[in-house]
């Protein structure tokens, strides 16, 4: 018999018990990644849609897509100094677009010019395309899902459409390092509509993918779990959801150290009346908590007043006895948005939560979003938000927080505000000189007769050239402060750094 019980930011609500209040916690010793991170990206080749945050050889890599190509598509690497910008042509990336597996990186994705144009590549040292190759599946229409390496293959989900759109079922392929595919399964082909929305393996390593699915065009949308052999795609187990979920949410599982499954999405509760008696959010996030049988032990509800919208974008499996679930926070009746992770023992304990906003982008109706969370062995924090503000362009926020989600120069309160200038240090092999500098700035010789721009902490393009003449660059114009700088030396490689300006 499971528990069936409420988390809630604002307060608790177990059946037949309430307990009023705000969630306090105390801050312990607490480590910090040595090479902290705390940037606005630039990023000039149209509105970014990052799609996942992976750490590989000591560098961030941030694969983006973006709606002004649908044909070119850019990584983003960096260690938080140098940023590079790699470009990928006819390579719209997936959701969690890139493992690593053999000391290589693979990228998954589509050609959007075709309805069926699936395809995973193998990255060289330098991020070009050392080999690609394409995915043929069943229907007329496909499209990625997620990546994921277990042990020596790569995992990889799709949906397709057939029938001419009436049925959309799941696909799921095994890939060698070679990019050769081992096998290709279809699931779900009895249902209507299934979606896969996250993939992630077992503590048993079996494939664990998180969907979502009707049975039938009048049917409720509901979850469903399955857990899949590598060795052979038999099905292990699925287990099917147990309520109707709300029309537009996800759905996402992982599994803990302990064996169990946790899993997260949201429920319709709009009708609910005692929703409504107490003005609470209609549509809260569930978790469900499974053992390695598949039985379901533990149920709750993350219950908040209506005027807060928690929203779940992914959870991460912490290196303890801990999860993390990741997104962003909404009061509507203030129009503030923040970056949100809740952070939980593995019994569903809050160890803690924060709220995070730059204070650059500190206004209503400005939108903070985490997309991607990288825990390091130290177990501080890599977080990429997505700063959304209207009539404009995304930004993408790249910073770095310790083992309790605090920021250094900022007060570890359950909301933290902070700008991206704090901790940024030139890198000596930037070669760019002065640094910091008042009037002129030398960049390196092989800039020359390169595509040069120069943006402020906020994004604000402050200096451009086409084609760079000279390697001395007037800064006499431009405000005191960190500024960054980038230079585009062929269409498919792109490098930058930063300097600071200060006055005479």
């Amino acid at each position: 018999m499971y528990r069936n019980e409420y988390i809630s930011i604002i307060r608790y609500h177990t059946p037949g018990k309430y307990l009023a209040g705000v969630l306090l916690f105390v801050i312990t010793s607490s480590t910090f990644l040595s090479g902290q991170v705390n940037i606005i990206i630039p990023f000039e080749f149209g509105n970014p849609n990052p799609t996942d945050l992976t750490f590989f050889n000591n560098r961030y890599n941030i694969p983006v897509i973006y709606t002004d190509s649908l044909h070119e598509q850019t990584i983003v690497v960096t260690d938080g100094e140098i940023i590079e910008y790699v470009h990928h042509d006819s390579f719209v990336y997936s959701n969690n677009a890139i493992t690593c597996l053999h000391n290589y990186m693979f990228i998954y994705g589509k050609d959007r010019t075709q309805s069926k144009g699936l395809k995973i590549a193998r990255l060289d040292n330098n991020l070009s395309i050392d080999f690609q190759k394409n995915i043929q599946t069943s229907g007329e229409y496909n499209f990625p899902g997620n990546s994921y390496n277990i042990n020596d293959h790569n995992y990889l989900t799709y949906f397709v459409d057939r029938d001419n759109d009436n049925q959309r079922i799941i696909g799921l392929t095994k890939h060698d390092d070679l990019g050769q595919i081992v096998w290709n399964e279809s699931f779900n082909t009895g249902y209507r509509y299934s979606y896969p929305w996250s993939v992630t393996s077992t503590k048993e390593d079996y494939i664990l993918l998180a969907n979502t699915y009707n049975i039938s065009a009048q049917s409720p949308r509901k979850s469903q779990l399955m857990i899949i052999n590598p060795d052979s795609a038999a099905m292990v187990k699925t287990i099917l959801g147990y309520e109707e979920i709300h029309s537009t949410s996800r759905t996402n599982a992982i599994c803990l150290n302990n064996s169990n499954i946790v899993e997260a999405y949201e429920v319709d509760r709009l009708f609910d009346p005692e929703f409504n008696l107490n003005g609470w959010y209609p549509f809260p996030t569930r978790l469900n908590w499974y053992n390695s049988d598949g039985i379901l032990v533990q149920s709750r509800l993350m219950i908040v007043d209506f005027d807060h919208q928690p929203s779940v974008v992914e959870m991460l499996r912490g290196k303890g006895d801990y999860f993390f679930i990741f997104g962003t926070y909404i009061h509507h009746d203030t129009d503030d948005n923040y970056a949100w992770i809740l952070k939980l023992s593995n019994e569903g304990d809050t160890i803690w939560t924060h709220r995070y906003r730059h204070s650059g982008y500190a206004f209503e109706d400005i939108g903070h979003r985490i997309e991607g969370l990288v825990e390091h062995e130290d177990k501080s924090l890599a977080i990429l938000c997505v700063i959304s503000e209207p009539a404009s362009e995304q930004k993408m926020w790249l910073f770095t927080v310790d083992s309790n989600g605090c920021h250094p120069g900022a007060d570890c309160d359950d909301i933290i505000e902070f700008s991206a200038s704090e901790n940024l240090e030139s890198k000596a092999g930037l070669n760019i000189y002065p640094n910091p500098a008042h009037a002129f700035i030398l960049v390196p010789d092989d800039w020359l007769e390169s595509e040069i721009k120069i943006y402020s902490q906020l994004g604000k393009l402050v200096f451009s050239s086409d084609y760079l003449s000279s390697s001395k660059i007037d800064i006499r114009h431009i405000k005191d402060g960190i500024y960054y700088i980038s230079s585009k030396e062929d269409p498919n490689r792109a490098s930058s750094g930063s300097f600071v300006k200060i006055s005479n």
